[in-house]
């Protein structure tokens, strides 16, 4: 049977630096997406035809398409917005990169865009923060480009923690042939490799759940494993 890339997907984002550049820092989306709001939606570039007597196209040209990138999150009891606004406004531009339910399976990569954010509520389903990203020309590249993120074999993909201090760590182990090397993108969560072996530990954590994302390379491939703390 195919692996597809459908189902329940990660999804990351980081605010871009001056010009588009690209993003720093990914905070990995802390709450699942509201069932079937995450949508990657284009829309065709207008059509221009050159046609000749007899109503015949002598040519035809399309203009570039556009894409919308949306997903809507419950607004539920202890959460906090993963995106600030001002009435709607996001300021700056922001990078997304969407992970399958399969992470071997292809997802998408936008390195530029302009955020909206609507607060919506209804009795079914209660409030909720629906996010959409207008996709921007980045500086090189098609608009959506390709993304996998588990390109090295490695086991687990994901890593839950307790609030409390972890000093002795959680393995990650990678299938790999050359030199493996592991980097953490908080200092809460912080790694040592041996061997093939990734060992990560965490700090205390006294505030919200809170996500960290290991970059681990070695073949000249990278997969990211995101690591999960719970809050107080």
């Amino acid at each position: 049977m195919a692996q597809l890339s459908w189902g329940k997907p990660s999804i990351e984002f980081g605010k871009c630096g001056a010009n588009g550049s690209a993003p720093t820092t990914w905070t990995k989306l802390a709450y699942d997406p509201v069932e079937n709001s995450t949508k990657l939606t284009p829309t065709k570039g207008e059509k221009k035809e050159a046609k000749v007597e007899g109503g015949e196209n002598e040519a035809v040209k399309y203009a570039k398409n556009t894409y919308v990138f949306e997903f809507e999150v419950r607004a539920a009891l202890g959460r906090t917005k993963p995106i600030e606004d001002v009435d709607g406004v996001v300021e700056g531009e922001y990078a997304f990169r969407l992970t399958p339910e399969n992470p071997e399976c292809e997802g998408f990569l936008i390195e530029r865009s302009t955020v909206s954010v609507e607060d919506t509520f209804d009795t079914a389903e209660g409030k909720k923060w629906k996010y959409t990203a207008d996709v921007l020309k980045p500086k090189t590249g098609n608009q959506v480009k390709p993304y996998t993120a588990q390109q090295l074999p490695v086991t687990p993909s994901s890593l839950v923690f307790e609030k409390e201090a972890d000093t002795t760590g959680k393995a990650i182990t990678v299938t790999a042939t050359s030199t493996v090397s592991a980097v953490s993108s908080e200092s809460w969560a912080t790694v040592t490799v041996a061997s093939k072996t990734v060992t990560v530990k965490t700090a205390a954590n006294t505030g919200a759940l809170r996500t960290a994302n290991i970059s681990i390379t070695a073949d000249g491939k990278t997969s990211v494993v995101t690591v999960y703390q719970a809050g107080v």
